[in-house]
């Protein structure tokens, strides 16, 4: 269903090549699926592994199998908006950029947590990257929503297993080569986000895990005299090894203190900061005319998110301490975004609200 509301979507944009859908998983029904839309489409190519051989090499035998220079990354559960491939493409073809990344947003918003996950998506993600990109320092380009030169790709051997974030030590890599990589908020894809706690927990764990195993392997690129160097890393060690624990000890410092006279005022402090985040997330969402109503949940995510998070932090260093490997941690999926899309003509852009 996703696969054909891809192409019926991106048909009317941009007229691409070839598609190269590459399973993953022999044992699940991708084989028929594919089957069925290459009857409809001759551009459709299935490439299949004997074995589940991992995502990089998987992504790997896409790349060796593609004959454009152009090369798209998506996830299987991803939905894209109708002009993606025009928007993600453009600025490798007018040679402004070697590598782009897509703008990811949360598809499935019906529950507490997928909207404290689209929040961070919008107001985290999003924003980082449009910094990152103004200085050529994008430490991550998705896997869910990428675009890139094949040249590119094979200059730096490609997606490598070696760590838990393929798309990240990528990113770090092509940094290396002094490759371009801007960020690309017009081109919208549409992911699933975790819809119980556990999920969410595994697929941070993993996400932490590996960018501190990119931050291990990346660690000389601070020698250098760049905009990585001096922005791109810092900040991206930061995020994974110091934000969590201080914005946990930030939200719970407050409770040490609750029968002390400074209590009150350090009340009207956090107040304060909550209001400023709260406008802060405001003029965000008028600047990316997302839906307004989830600005609502701004309190909700000072108080659960940096809780929550210190769960999968601990896990991800504990393992990345003791130099234990974590598995892949398969999401469970629900195929709420699919089925939103299946309900989109061939010029509409995914909705996830109708009354936004």
């Amino acid at each position: 269903m996703t696969g054909r509301v891809f192409f019926e979507n991106q048909r009317v944009t941009l007229k691409f090549e070839e598609f190269c859908a590459n399973p993953g998983r022999p044992s699940d029904s991708t084989n028929d699926i594919v089957g069925s839309i290459a009857a409809d489409y001759d551009c459709v190519k299935l490439v299949t592994l004997h074995q589940n051989a991992g995502k990089a090499k998987a992504l790997n035998a896409g790349l060796r199998a593609a004959r454009s220079e152009y090369v798209v990354t998506v996830d299987a559960d991803t939905v894209v908006a109708a002009d993606f491939l025009h928007r993600i493409v453009t600025p490798i073809i007018l040679d402004h950029a070697d590598a782009v990344a897509g703008n990811v947003k949360v598809g499935n918003r019906q529950c507490l947590k997928c909207a404290l996950q689209s929040l961070e998506y919008t107001c985290t993600l999003s924003t980082s990257k449009m910094l990152q990109s103004r200085y050529n320092a994008i430490t991550t380009l998705p896997g869910v929503g990428s675009a890139f030169k094949k040249s590119a790709l094979l200059a730096v051997g490609g997606f490598t297993p070696r760590t838990r974030a393929e798309d990240t030590d990528l990113s770090f890599e092509l940094a290396r080569s002094k490759f371009r990589r801007i960020y690309q908020p017009l081109a919208v894809v549409y992911t699933e986000a975790p819809i119980t706690w556990r999920s969410l927990f595994r697929q941070r764990v993993r996400w932490i895990y590996g960018n501190m195993q990119c931050a291990a392997l990346h660690l000389g690129q601070l020698r250098s005299c760049n905009a990585m160097s001096l922005l791109g890393l810092p900040l991206f060690i930061f995020d994974n090894f110091l934000a969590i624990p201080l914005k946990f000890l930030f939200i719970v410092f407050p409770l040490f203190l609750i029968r002390d006279a400074i209590f009150p005022r350090l009340l009207i402090f956090y107040g304060a900061c909550m209001a400023l985040d709260w406008i802060a997330v405001a003029l965000i969402y008028w600047h990316e005319k997302e839906r307004k109503i989830e600005i609502l949940h701004v309190p909700l995510k000072w108080c659960i998110w940096p809780i929550f998070m210190m769960a999968p932090y601990m896990a991800a260093l504990w393992h990345f301490v003791r130099r234990r490997g974590i598995g892949w941690n398969k999401l469970e999926r629900s195929a709420q975004v699919a089925r939103k899309a299946s309900s989109l003509s061939a010029h509409a852009t995914l909705d996830v609200d109708d009354s936004r």
